[in-house]
């Protein structure tokens, strides 16, 4: 004997489904939102500033430092926002010689192109917006010329878990610099008025 279902049975049925339906998109909705949204998950940024630390003249020495900075600005202080195994690589471009860095490197490679390449791995670990910086002097060979830009980039990564089986956060600063023939400065004395 087969059931028979009556208008309102079969629009009851129909609505039921219809609810559930509903529940299970809700369900699968809120499973698969962003990472970000979720509380307590690690929302770190990495953000690499590079500067100049003096104006480089022809045949003499050039410093650059090297800034990275978690810029995870939540203001929840429960929300880790921590970025683990700071990290930094820099390759000085060819025709600039490694002469001394802070904090010492994890290690130092002159490659075949005459560039050099130093890194620093495992720095710090960073909490919000907290920053670490290195530092780097390189000597300035007779080959480079007025006129020809010293171009330098830092990479800077970190983990969003200590194990490094997190998101690997990365960014790059840039420095572009041009050499000088001399350094000028001036000297303001002021008049005693005695002669």
């Amino acid at each position: 004997m087969q059931a028979t279902l009556t208008p309102s049975r079969k629009l009851s049925l129909l609505f039921a489904i219809s609810l559930a339906s509903l529940c299970l998109f809700l369900l699968l909705a809120y499973m698969v939102q962003p990472v970000s949204a979720t509380p307590g998950v690690n929302e770190a940024a990495i953000e690499v500033t590079k500067s100049v630390g003096a104006e480089p003249l022809l045949g003499g020495e050039i410093g650059f430092n090297i800034t990275v900075r978690n810029t995870a600005d939540t203001g929840d202080a429960l929300e880790d926002d921590k970025m683990y195994n700071v990290t930094v690589t820099d390759t000085l471009p060819a025709g600039l010689t490694y002469s001394s860095a802070s904090p010492a490197p994890t290690d130092v490679t002159v490659n075949p192109d005459g560039t050099t390449t130093i890194r620093w791995v495992n720095i710090t670990d960073l909490e919000q917006r907290e920053s670490t910086s290195v530092s780097i002097v390189a000597s300035i060979a007779p080959t480079i010329t007025l006129g020809t830009p010293i171009v330098n980039t830092a990479d800077g990564e970190a983990n969003t878990l200590p194990d490094n089986s997190g998101t690997w956060l990365r960014d790059s600063g840039m420095v572009s610099e041009d050499l000088q023939a001399i350094d000028i400065e001036k000297v303001n004395i002021q008049s005693t008025g005695v002669n």
